[in-house]
């Protein structure tokens, strides 16, 4: 229960519905709100000869709720980025009120007590086909705290909410880097163009498929061990270094399966293609993962990073049934360039720092989200 005053959505909209047909000025420049535009959190700046349908007015400080597929979190502030007339899309709900802060009303639009109202009342099926009901959403409760507080409020979230996007602005930088170092070491490895040596990637380490030979897989008896075991979704969402599992093997599944030493490669073969990361701790995997140990012409972090670049490649030229898959084949006679060890070893230390400066950063980033989700229980839940 809020601790503040509880009122409908539509009694504090202010907004009065006006129509543009931007056709009619084919050469006048517009500043169009547009729901494809709202990932870049800018609008698009078209001619009305490039807008093919009806628009509505819109003004600086309006609040847009988005109608299409509820279970998206779109909500955007309306700013004025250039001098041009600013138009919405009819697929946003538009609210204005000159006397509620603007700022606190987008994150009480986007909080999850309003967003599970929106969700539980829709009309259409599946995707962009789901819609809100205006009429509906104009009955929706929201607190509404006195001005200077709601002022505070969307002050505080602001601020923590740029705190966590600098912060995973941090992190993609960081990832930039390593791509950056690999290329300015070894070139691209797609064109070879600094001429390597190249090998198969079986003439450069040991490749060999998990075991999980007992069917079926999930048998209660082999599970809920002492004996990690990783999965395809382990590897898939690791980034660099698989540090924790969500399942175990009993003794009973080791003696069916085998243990790999931490350090070993692993490489998706089925669902997730080719996707790649290192194990942290000494576990076992289905044969729907293939590990893979560098001999003395290359190291591991080396080969994870050149994966990196044709993981996408790999993934679209696999076969495809049920769901895609590769194998072991295909994965022995991948070409791998060979630069001399020593410079591979030299990246893998560069490659190690920086890993070590993203789970700093990773860290700060959950420290903050979990400080802005708390913020937002403590404010609309």
């Amino acid at each position: 229960m809020s601790k503040w005053e509880m009122v409908k959505l539509g009694s504090i909209n202010c907004y009065q519905s006006k129509s543009v047909d931007p056709m009619k000025k084919p050469d006048c420049m517009f500043e169009l709100y547009s729901v494809p535009s709202f990932d870049n959190d800018y609008p698009e700046i078209v001619t009305g000869a490039e807008i093919g349908s009806t628009k509505q007015a819109v003004q600086k400080d309006d609040v847009l709720l988005c109608k299409i597929n509820p279970r998206i979190n779109r909500v955007w502030y309306v700013k004025r980025h250039t001098e041009h007339p600013l138009i919405a899309s009819s697929e946003w709900i538009v609210i204005r009120n000159n006397n509620i802060s603007s700022k606190y009303l987008v994150w009480c639009l986007r909080s999850k007590p309003f967003r599970n109202l929106l969700t539980a009342n829709v009309t259409g099926i599946g995707g962009s086909l789901i819609r809100v009901q205006p009429k509906q959403v104009k009955e929706y409760p929201i607190p509404l705290p006195p001005l200077e507080t709601q002022m505070q409020i969307a002050k505080t979230l602001d601020t923590t909410a740029e705190l966590l996007a600098l912060r995973k602005k941090q992190l993609a930088e960081l990832d930039n880097l390593i791509k950056s170092t690999f290329y300015d070491m070894f070139g691209d490895p797609v064109t070879n163009e600094k001429g390597w040596k190249i090998r198969k990637l079986s003439e450069i380490g040991n490749i060999n498929r998990g075991i999980s030979k007992h069917r079926p897989r999930n048998d209660p008896a082999l599970l809920g061990g002492a004996h990690p075991l990783i999965q395809t979704g382990d590897v898939a969402n690791a980034d660099f270094i698989i540090r924790e599992y969500k399942q175990t093997y009993s003794d009973l599944g080791l003696k069916q399966s085998k243990k790999w030493l931490a350090g070993t490669l692993c490489i998706t073969i089925a669902a997730n293609i080719a996707k790649t990361a290192i194990m942290g701790f000494d576990a076992c995997f289905p044969d729907s993962v293939v590990g893979f140990t560098a001999n003395e012409q290359t190291n591991n972090i080396f080969i994870f990073s050149w994966f990196g670049f044709f993981q996408k490649i790999i993934e679209a030229q696999a076969p495809e049934s049920a769901q895609k898959n590769i194998n072991l084949r295909i994965l022995n006679d991948l070409d791998v360039i060979v630069p001399p060890i020593k410079l591979q070893s030299q990246f893998a230390q560069i490659v190690t720092k920086i890993e070590e400066q993203k789970v700093l950063v990773k860290n700060a980033i959950s420290e903050t989200q979990y400080l802005f989700d708390s913020l937002m229980s403590q404010y609309f839940d």
